[in-house]
């Protein structure tokens, strides 16, 4: 037999899931159309990334506010449509498992699976659909039950679950896909606010701890800026990183910020990356950069001077070198990956 293989396109990380996409989506470019969808006046309209991405975190709320616990299972009994994919992803962002019905099923096979998948909740698509379900179910087994499709005055599932979850904060849904996916749902939350510029010094801090390919995803972001102001803060992001796979970059940045179309004045935060790094790698990376900065007199620019000092000589590493010992002896003294 004759087998034929390529090299995978896309790698997917240990700790993804299905519902990092959606998040991931969001960070990237919210404005991005998701989805397109048809309201009851049969118009269709469309739903963006990130409209996309409060939905399910709104959804996600609710179902924590009605008692959902991380690894317990959530019944979906609906044809495919719009509300069918934010529930599901709901359910899986607060760490629980969708177990979906056919919307065709039996009473005896909505009984089954119910009971063979031990769920505690239900969300079906109509009123005939909850009718089977409470015909099938365990009368002594607690099921709450949603309807998607509103009935008089009765709201469906979606608002009814945004409505109960309201008061429950957004980071709770972050804390459930950390605690069941790691750290790929804080990179996916922090990114996606970086754009709104709704993040502080904690979230820079939380991300450069992070693994899950947090430099990499950042690293990505800062060459892709189409902004000066972007292009800035994703290198300030960079700066508190101690990834050493980040060195090459942060050390090109400060010997050449032009190529990297960064304000001189901002390429001290390569240099305060690279110190961050704190390896003997780096900063011999750093010191190597300066010498060629100053060799191509790149920051040779009087708006650059402060306190009697040029930039060469007022940036992080200098300033350590004049109050501490220098970084030409902390380079000899530091064992290689230290």
């Amino acid at each position: 037999m004759r087998e034929y293989s390529v090299p995978a396109t896309l790698r997917v990380a240990d700790d993804e899931t299905l519902v990092d996409a959606v998040f991931a989506n969001a960070a990237r470019d919210a404005s991005a159309l998701a989805y397109r969808r048809r309201g009851p006046d049969r118009r269709w309209s469309d739903v963006t990334a990130g409209a996309f991405a409060a939905e399910v975190t709104a959804v996600a709320r609710g179902l924590i506010a009605a008692g959902v616990e991380p690894g317990e299972r959530v019944a979906l009994l609906s044809r495919t449509r719009y509300e069918w994919t934010l529930v599901d992803y709901a359910i899986l962002a607060v760490g629980a498992a969708t177990v979906p019905i056919y919307e065709t099923s039996s009473a005896e096979q909505i009984r089954w699976i119910l009971s063979d998948s031990g769920a505690v909740a239900a969300v079906v698509e109509t009123a005939k659909h909850a009718a089977l379900v409470e015909q099938a179910r365990d009368a002594a087994v607690e099921l709450k039950v949603w309807r998607i499709a509103p009935e008089g005055d009765e709201p469906g599932a979606v608002e009814r679950l945004v409505t109960r979850g309201a008061d429950v904060p957004e980071e709770a849904v972050l804390e459930r896909r950390r605690a069941v996916q790691g750290d790929s749902a804080v990179l996916a939350d922090i990114l996606r606010r970086i754009p709104s510029k709704n993040y502080d010094h904690g979230d820079a801090w939380v991300l450069g701890r992070l693994k899950a390919g947090a430099a990499d995803s950042v690293a990505s972001r800062f060459r892709a800026a189409d902004t000066e102001e972007f292009r800035v803060r994703y290198l300030t992001l960079l700066s508190y990183f101690t990834d050493p796979q980040l060195i090459p970059l942060l050390a090109r940045i400060y010997a050449a910020p032009a190529s990297f179309r960064v304000p001189k004045r901002y390429a001290i935060r390569a240099s305060d990356g690279l110190l961050w790094i704190g390896t003997k790698e780096s900063l011999q990376a750093l010191l190597n950069a300066r010498a060629a900065a100053r060799s191509r007199k790149v920051y040779a620019d009087s708006s650059l001077v402060r306190g009697g000092y040029d930039f060469l000589a007022d940036d992080s590493s200098a300033v350590i070198s004049r109050t501490g010992q220098w970084l030409t002896d902390w380079v000899t003294q530091l064992p290689a990956g230290r």
